[in-house]
């Protein structure tokens, strides 16, 4: 039965059931490594990541004779790195970021090594190490010239750090890549507004707004503060991170 509930749990983790995943799970009596596995994706889905870091832990455990054997077990590496970088336990990520790549650098399985790479630049951005962040996200778009996510996170770092023009550059390579990535268009028109393009941040607003689904427009709500130096823009009733949103959520104009 154990490995019938095993079986199961993949096949809801796959379909995202990640609640009937787990109790399929919690029902195996002799759990092995792919168990410990599956809970620390389950437990990383729905968020618990504590959780999830524990169990994979426990598989890393499970196979620790065979971890540099055989680089399918990558994988446990970077879901213990993962689960550590949301929780925000960095240097414990960057050290599990670094088993990972370490352990397959000629890219034969999953997870690909730009992801590995873009992970630890996220841990590095969590850090506030910006150069090194960089360095990472520069290799991972030379193995994915496709990469958004890499170029996106590359422009906020150089957006937080007033690089405006090349941040400019980097938005506009993700909205060449993928023209409904809403982020992209207002971090683009934060940067024209910092630099006085007002007309070019006025469109890329418009033009990100008019890609805006048309059921989430109908919830729009703008609330203004009652000072009329600075205006605070926010949109209610919408989880902006369903749409690729990070750091950069809220922008303002100063007069």
């Amino acid at each position: 039965p154990d490995d019938a509930f095993r079986k199961i749990a993949f096949a809801n983790i796959q379909l995202g059931n990640f609640e009937q995943a787990l109790t399929y799970l919690n029902n195996i009596k002799m759990p092995d490594h792919r168990a410990y596995f599956y809970l620390g994706v389950v437990n990383d889905s729905l968020k618990k990541y504590s959780e999830a870091g524990k169990y994979y832990q426990k598989a890393v455990k499970s196979v620790y004779g065979l971890l540099y054997t055989d680089p399918i077990y990558q994988q446990y590496f970077y879901g213990l790195a993962e689960s550590c970088r949301k929780a925000n336990e960095n240097d414990k990520a960057l050290d599990y970021y670094n088993n990972a790549f370490e352990m397959d650098k000629e890219d034969k399985v999953p997870p690909k090594n730009q992801q590995i790479l873009f992970g630890r630049a996220r841990t590095y951005f969590q850090k506030n190490e910006y150069a090194k962040s960089i360095e990472d996200l520069n290799l991972a778009i030379a193995l994915n010239e496709k990469f958004k996510e890499a170029f996106n996170q590359r422009a906020e770092i150089y957006q937080k750090t007033g690089q405006y023009q090349n941040a400019i550059y980097d938005y506009t390579k993700v909205i060449n890549i993928d023209s409904l990535f809403l982020p992209a268009y207002l971090g683009r028109a934060t940067c024209q507004i910092e630099i006085g393009k007002y007309s070019e941040a006025i469109n890329d607003v418009n033009i990100g707004l008019e890609k805006f689904p048309k059921s989430e427009q109908k919830k729009l709500d703008y609330e203004y503060s009652p000072a009329g130096v600075m205006i605070y823009l926010g949109l209610k009733d919408i989880d902006l991170r369903k749409y690729g949103f990070g750091s950069f959520n809220i922008w303002h104009l100063e007069d």
